[in-house]
């Protein structure tokens, strides 16, 4: 869900609640339900839905990876037209990273932040580069540099007003330490963003 590869996302969450039907495990199947509802483009997920896989998290004490669960909702939020909700949301969960110490959360849903920030507020344009030069530098320092990378490839996306003059370097950067020979998207996009 992170590497922003939601079909298959969708798919670990059917395979984590079979298992758990299949095993008799309720916590499991509450786990993989949320990645089952994730969310996308012109296919929100029933709310109802997401609100009671929320409320059983609640019920069975799981805290672990709550930010995700609201990455979840904030998109849900977004893709039915409510971006300040969706934006509301982030807020909730970056404070629950701080609070519960996942700090690893922090650079996707920074840049998700500023993905809906983007569409819902474009002139609100120094937020969306704060947001996006924190991610680089929060995967960074946490080595992800595939979440890192991500984000630098959409702060490169930026028009030329806005984009910090060293995006490139920022790039580059991020792509340091990943194979050369790397399958994963985020290093071929970079690739492109550099050439162009």
């Amino acid at each position: 869900m992170v590497m922003g590869d939601f079909d298959a996302a969708r798919a670990f969450g059917r395979r984590t609640v079979a298992n758990a039907d299949r095993y008799r495990f309720d916590y499991f199947r509450l786990l993989g339900a949320q990645y089952f509802l994730l969310p996308e483009p012109g296919r929100p997920c029933d709310e109802a839905a997401l609100v009671q896989c929320g409320e059983a998290m609640e019920l069975v004490g799981h805290a672990a990876f709550r930010p995700t669960y609201l990455g979840i909702v904030a998109r849900n939020h977004y893709y039915l037209g409510d971006p300040d909700q969706a934006l509301e949301v982030i807020e909730g969960a970056m404070e629950q990273t701080r609070t519960s110490g996942e700090l690893v959360h922090q650079p996707d849903l920074l840049r998700l932040r500023a993905e809906i920030t983007a569409a819902a507020h474009p002139e609100r344009t120094d937020d969306i580069v704060r947001d996006l030069i924190s991610a680089v530098e929060i995967g960074l320092d946490q080595g992800s540099r595939v979440l890192a990378l991500r984000a630098a490839n959409d702060m490169a996306r930026l028009s030329d007003d806005y984009r910090p003059a060293d995006w490139a370097d920022r790039i580059r950067f991020a792509m340091d330490g990943l194979p050369l020979n790397s399958s994963i998207p985020e290093f071929a996009d970079a690739l492109n963003l550099l050439e162009a």
